[in-house]
């Protein structure tokens, strides 16, 4: 359905312009970018975030039964826009 809003999270990293701009370009409307780190602190922090969204004791971020579960990490931009769009179909 075109008119439903779509929020697309993906398990990979972002770490080149070229992958932000793709995303816009697919009608992104925000993607957060890496700050003035060295890759191996933005590594480390998104660790430690991911982890405190996943187990704190109120509000944990859990995937809920239903969802459809896609990790990106291996995959091309191309697959994975394939494989979304496969799943919203």
């Amino acid at each position: 359905c075109p008119e439903i809003e779509r929020h697309i999270s993906t398990q990979a990293n972002n770490t080149n312009y070229g992958t932000y701009n793709f995303w816009h370009k697919l009608g992104a409307t925000r993607v957060v970018t890496a700050r003035e780190l060295s890759l191996e602190e933005i590594k480390e922090a998104i660790s430690k975030r991911d982890y405190n969204d996943e187990h704190r004791e109120v509000g944990a971020l859990k995937r809920v039964d239903d969802a459809i579960y896609i990790d990106t990490t291996q995959m091309s931009m191309d697959e994975v826009v394939d494989k979304i769009l496969f799943n919203i179909k």
